[in-house]
């Protein structure tokens, strides 16, 4: 893969986690936090 794409992949996969953990902190936002925070693990390990 390119290298560039991969340093991308994984400044996404971040901000997709650090998003998430943001988004954990209501009850209302939790679902939709949880859900980038997984997303981003995903794209962290594959």
């Amino acid at each position: 893969m390119n290298d560039a794409l991969i340093k991308i992949a994984y400044l996404v996969a971040s901000v997709l986690f650090i998003v998430g953990l943001k988004g954990l902190t209501h009850p209302r936002t939790a679902v939709r936090g949880n859900r980038l925070g997984a997303t981003g693990m995903l794209i962290a390990i594959v």
